[in-house]
């Protein structure tokens, strides 16, 4: 006003930003925080309105964790917890180094990640990578196809002495929606495309499953409405032929 005593205002800077200054238009008038007009020329106050600006910090902290799922699911606190920075109120993402899982995981994308996110002045942002389990895949001499294995049944046929068991001892299946989205395992019967061999003087015994439940005592198991969630070991054995002559 231009009669009177202004009373001046106190710049206060909100978390993750710094006072730069007092500003009347594009004219920066005062660095302290405490700002109070002076008179002009003329002895009087003119009117007028002074801005304080404020610049956001470079070097807000944001968290970036990652969880491992263990035999019991994923634990409530972070596998690992990095500190990193960034500017107030920009974006920032998990790079695809923060992405790439361990050995024997993989990325879970079912999980409750966290790849992006807006860096928070008081510095609570958190990214959170999630990686499952990935110890199977479809070559058993290669574990692992980046796929977590929860998201996979896997049945494998297996003989005991005297016989063999050929064919597709190994059977993966994997489980995605329409969308190719992955899925936890429906209830599924065994395709056992398998035939078991008994070694000369034994024949079939029997096929069980770990339950010891009996499949049968046909070339390959025969599961009929059985159907299984989780992966399963079957297994043929033989016995010996009743009445066997041995030439020597």
């Amino acid at each position: 006003p231009a009669t009177g005593n202004p009373q001046g205002s106190t710049a206060t800077a909100n978390a993750g930003y710094s006072f730069d200054g007092w500003y009347l238009g594009e004219t920066k008038v005062g660095t302290e925080l405490a700002y109070k007009p002076s008179k002009n020329n003329d002895g009087i106050y003119e009117a007028a309105t002074y801005t304080a600006k404020f610049t956001p910090n470079t070097d807000t902290k944001y968290v970036v964790e990652t969880y491992l799922e263990g035999d019991n699911g994923y634990p409530e606190k972070p596998s690992t917890t990095e500190n990193r920075q960034a500017t107030t109120d920009t974006t920032v993402s998990v790079t695809e180094e923060d992405k790439t899982a361990p050995e024997g995981y993989a990325l879970d994308p079912n999980a409750p990640n966290v790849f992006e996110g807006t860096v928070l002045g008081d510095g609570s942002l958190v990214l959170k990578v999630y990686f499952a389990k990935d110890e199977i895949g479809e070559n058993p001499e290669d574990p692992g196809d980046d796929i977590p294995d929860k998201y996979q049944i896997l049945f494998t046929y297996v003989a005991k002495g005297n016989g063999s068991v050929s064919g597709t001892t190994y059977e993966l299946h994997t489980f995605t929606d329409e969308d190719g989205n992955y899925v936890e395992p429906t209830a599924t019967v065994p395709k056992a495309q398998v035939k078991a061999t008994a070694n000369p003087g034994y024949h079939i015994d029997k096929w069980v499953d770990e339950s010891s439940t009996d499949l049968g005592n046909g070339t390959a198991p025969e599961f009929g409405d059985t159907t299984y969630t989780t992966n399963q070991a079957f297994t043929v054995s033989f016995a010996e032929n009743d009445n066997v002559t041995i030439n020597y």
